[in-house]
């Protein structure tokens, strides 16, 4: 679970702030493992406890502002199955979680042999995102929710629009599935390591149960009703020109761990 070369991180952390053109809402450091399928529940176990102690230090001290552990439920052939965030202030308490991760991979050593065994470490990847809109709502102490993720590149160049076009279509509905009591909470987040010239953006919601993915659904398709022909139109040419074409993925993971402040 390591990002390196902090200055780059910097420096891609001030190009995307001018180029979003948003106030920082923090970050998201996500590590992203590939469980064997027939290590799962014992990997995902030795994972949750592990993460948890060091997790609630980091939540007491201030260092974190949330961790969680997320399994998800549609596998893909050779891609990563299980997640571990944390939510951060800034890179010092990134590096300060960081330390104290390894510090405690170095003081349990067979818990960390075990995790290892039940992984494929040549999948292991991370990533690190900045939230570029957020609305969310405290999630209930002991509530497992479910995550659904829509991923999507956005073309070079093309962040301005991409965001100006979720802003106008698609965020007003979301407000209100979140001020409904549909979703907890959506946010949007962009990557501030780039792996390609093409932008990822996440749009993720966290949903109480499965039932509120029905609602969801319900909900976009009586608000595309609403809307004219031209207005569908404007809408779908405005997101097409601003995102790669056939980049659009989704995902849906239940939380194993989740704990906010």
């Amino acid at each position: 679970m390591q990002l390196r070369k902090m200055s780059v991180l910097v420096l891609c952390l001030l190009l995307a702030g001018a180029v979003w053109g948003q106030d920082n809402q923090g970050y998201t450091s996500v590590a992203l493992f590939k469980m064997k399928m027939d290590s799962m529940e014992s990997g995902v176990g030795s994972l949750v406890k592990f993460i948890t102690p060091v997790g609630a230090k980091l939540l007491k001290e201030g260092t974190v502002s949330g961790y969680g552990v997320d399994v998800d439920m549609f596998h893909q052939p050779g891609q990563t199955n299980v997640a571990v965030w944390m939510d951060v202030p800034s890179f010092e308490a990134f590096g300060k979680a960081e330390d104290a991760i390894h510090a405690a991979l170095k003081a349990q050593p067979q818990l960390t042999a075990a995790l290892w065994a039940a992984t494929d470490q040549n999948a292991h990847a991370d990533i690190m995102v900045r939230h570029i809109f957020a609305n969310m709502k405290k999630v209930p102490a002991g509530k497992l929710p479910y995550t659904n993720f829509y991923g999507v590149k956005v073309k070079p160049g093309q962040a301005q629009e991409f965001s100006a076009a979720f802003e106008k279509y698609q965020k007003p509905l979301y407000d209100k599935l979140v001020a409904d009591g549909v979703i907890y909470g959506y946010s949007v987040d962009t990557e501030v390591m780039h792996s390609d010239a093409a932008a990822w953006v996440w749009i993720l919601f966290v949903l109480p149960d499965l039932g509120a993915k029905d609602k969801m659904l319900a909900a976009t398709r009586a608000a595309g009703q609403t809307r004219s022909a031209a207005e569908r139109k404007a809408m779908s040419d405005a997101l097409d020109a601003a995102t790669v074409p056939g980049s659009h993925r989704d995902s849906l993971s239940q939380a194993v761990v989740f704990v906010t402040k």
